[in-house]
């Protein structure tokens, strides 16, 4: 899981970015100051086909091995 810092987009691009080409599985951003939790998975390469975006107070299913529902109404 990685909420925004300083600077929102490297962690939008950049880091989303190099966690796929890593091979990271899911990765999971947390923006603050858009009010969104997006969930990115099945890393191909550079990046993640599979994107799932929920607001701030939806809860957002996330993958083994977690496998149970964020509740994200706290972070708003």
């Amino acid at each position: 899981m990685t909420p925004t810092s300083t600077d929102p987009h490297k962690d939008r691009e950049a880091k989303r970015r190099g966690c796929a080409a890593a091979g990271v599985p899911c990765c999971l951003l947390i923006d603050r100051s858009d009010g969104l939790v997006t969930l990115v998975t099945r890393p191909e390469g550079e990046d993640y086909p599979t994107r799932t975006q929920v607001e701030f107070g939806t809860s957002i299913d996330l993958p083994a091995p977690f496998s149970f529902a964020l509740d994200t109404a706290p972070l708003r």
